[in-house]
């Protein structure tokens, strides 16, 4: 799917967490911002057990693989982009990223 969303020009994507990082990562995806989760959108079903609770991470296209784990990119963020409107702000500062990187 990466390789079909990058022949169309896909530049950003955003994710749970860390299961999928590392894998992003090798592709070519840096991570810019997270929001961490957010319990009103929880879904009904999942387990109240906090492996469910990951951050919503937004990355950017760069194309070339940033050594850079998981732990250490959250430990590293400057801004944590929390509250109900968490993601909306995460999503804005790694678009605004993507801007910033054309010019």
């Amino acid at each position: 799917m990466l390789k079909v969303a990058r022949e169309n020009k896909g530049d950003r994507l955003d994710a749970y967490g860390s299961d999928l990082y590392d894998f992003y990562n090798r592709n070519g995806f840096e991570a810019v911002s997270y929001t961490p989760f957010n319990k009103t959108y929880k879904k009904d079903d999942w387990p109240d057990d906090g492996e469910h609770e990951e951050a919503v991470v937004f990355y950017k296209y760069v194309g070339r693989h940033k050594k850079r784990p998981y732990k250490k990119f959250i430990a590293d963020s400057t801004v944590e982009y929390d509250g109900d409107d968490g993601y909306e702000r995460a999503m804005k500062a790694r678009d605004d990223a993507i801007k910033e990187g054309k010019k």
